[in-house]
C-alpha cells in the first residue's frame, strides 16, 4: 500500500513539474520567434509610416504581411 502512495505522489510531483517546464518552454520558443521578427515588423511599419500611411494602417500591413507570432 506504501508504495503504491509513493508512486502516486511521485507521479502527481512529476507530472506538475514537467507541466510547469513545458509551459516555461513554450513560452520562451514564442519569445525566441517574436524576437526574431521584430526588426522586420518595425521596418515594415516605418516604411508604411514613410509611405503615407497611418500607424493603425501600418499596423495591420504588418498582420497581413508577416507570419506568426507577429
Amino acid at each position: 500500500m506504501v508504495p503504491l502512495l509513493l508512486a502516486g505522489g511521485m507521479s502527481l510531483v512529476m507530472s506538475l513539474l514537467g507541466t510547469r517546464y513545458l509551459i516555461g518552454w513554450l513560452r520562451a520558443r514564442r519569445f525566441r520567434q517574436i524576437n526574431a521578427q521584430l526588426g522586420e515588423a518595425l521596418t515594415l511599419v516605418s516604411s508604411s509610416l514613410r509611405s503615407g500611411l497611418s500607424l493603425p494602417q501600418g499596423v495591420e500591413l504588418v498582420v497581413q504581411e508577416m507570419d506568426p507570432p507577429i
